[in-house]
């Protein structure tokens, strides 16, 4: 997780609308007592941080590693067998294997050699050969021409997103998303999976989406843990929903990825604070997806307080609570947040932060007004 005092990031404008809203809160929260102190903000109030999805390892999903010396269904074989009776190089038969992992061998027939490596098919293809008499010491050639290939698009928030040509040896959720270049500064913890029915993903009740980020023997889907829930979607079609953050964590999350799926990552949705009071310009501040906002960013997005920080330090945050439709108001001090991390906290979203008059800074701006005393002069307390 990424956290920045910087400011430049940040994209400050001004909504009139939704600050006269937070203005609203604000001076209805204001005549309340401050509920807690920021130093002193339980943990249950806090505001979470936003990790940084891009610096997450997609390499520790986990799952079933492949041999790439192996034959899979799919592959497409060159074969030849020689008998030492050809007055001529022996024909190269293009075999594809069947889904039952067979390839059917001119003269020979059918032969299983799926999950074998190059050698052992050849074995197995000159032991049928002989033991079905069709040659008697034949020597066997095999190599794999072509791999089979599944269909993957990868949508939403990566840096790359297209539909990909994936080796079906290594369909996985974690060769989609590095296939895509990775995820972008947009992405959110979820990952939507969209499968066609008959592969990996069997069974699962109707219009419930699974929180699957977990995987059975193998590296395969866990079909009673992970998509148990899993929900249907189109026609010939079903749904999981994988939490990235702790599928990377278990290290038993990736997915099998069957030919036409399609991987969807969530975009985290748009977070604002609101600043008002006594600061030089009310703003609804947009944070930046993977990052987060602390009490002294705000108030410089909102270009600093209206008065010195000496005599303008007294802040309420108005926060709604999670879960709940009431909020808390934190008091905190201007002077203090730069001083102590614990006294400038992280905003959460839609937090108002206020700065507050006081009878110093009401009795300082009466005589402004009547007096004509300079801005920059009370400036001079900073």
């Amino acid at each position: 997780m990424v956290e920045t005092n910087q400011t430049t990031n940040y994209r400050a404008r001004t909504w009139p609308g939704a600050i006269a809203l937070a203005a609203l809160v604000a001076l209805s929260a204001g005549c309340q007592t401050a509920n807690f102190r920021a130093r002193d903000l339980p943990t249950t109030l806090a505001a979470g941080t936003v990790p940084d999805l891009r610096t997450v390892d997609l390499g520790q999903l986990g799952g079933r590693s492949y041999d790439t010396n192996r034959i899979y269904m799919g592959d497409v074989l060159g074969v030849q067998v020689a008998t030492g009776a050809e007055k001529q190089a022996p024909e190269l038969w293009q075999l594809r294997v069947r889904e039952d992992g067979a390839v059917d061998v001119p003269l020979v027939g059918p032969v299983t050699v799926a999950r074998m490596n190059l050698q052992e098919a050849e074995n197995a293809i000159r032991t049928a050969s002989m033991q079905r008499q069709v040659f008697r010491h034949p020597a066997v050639g095999i190599s794999i021409t072509e791999r089979n290939v599944n269909r993957i698009t990868v949508a939403g928030a990566v840096n790359e997103p297209k539909e990909y040509e994936i080796p079906a040896t290594g369909s996985t959720l974690m060769t989609a998303l590095l296939a895509a270049g990775g995820l972008n500064e947009k992405a959110n913890r979820y990952v939507e999976v969209r499968q066609p029915v008959g592969g990996q993903i069997i069974g699962g009740q109707r219009n419930r989406v699974a929180q699957a980020s977990f995987a059975g023997p193998n590296g395969m889907p866990n079909s009673v843990n992970a998509f148990n829930n899993a929900s249907a979607g189109a026609p010939n079609e079903q749904v999981v929903r994988v939490d990235l953050l702790s599928a990377v964590t278990s290290g038993t999350g990736n997915i099998y990825l069957n030919d036409g799926a399609v991987v969807t990552v969530e975009e985290q949705p748009p977070r604002f604070v609101h600043v008002i009071g006594l600061v030089r310009q009310q703003q609804r501040v947009e944070i930046p997806p993977g990052e987060n906002v602390r009490l002294t960013d705000a108030i410089a997005l909102a270009g600093g307080t209206s008065m010195s920080p000496v005599i303008a330090d007294k802040v309420h945050i108005v926060r709604k609570r999670p879960e709940q439709n009431d909020t808390v108001v934190i008091k905190a001090s201007i002077r203090e947040a730069k001083r102590n991390s614990r006294e400038n906290i992280v905003l959460a979203p839609d937090d108002v932060v206020a700065v507050e008059e006081t009878p110093l800074t009401f009795t300082l701006g009466t005589l402004q007004g009547l007096l004509g005393i300079g801005v920059n002069g009370l400036n001079q307390l900073r």
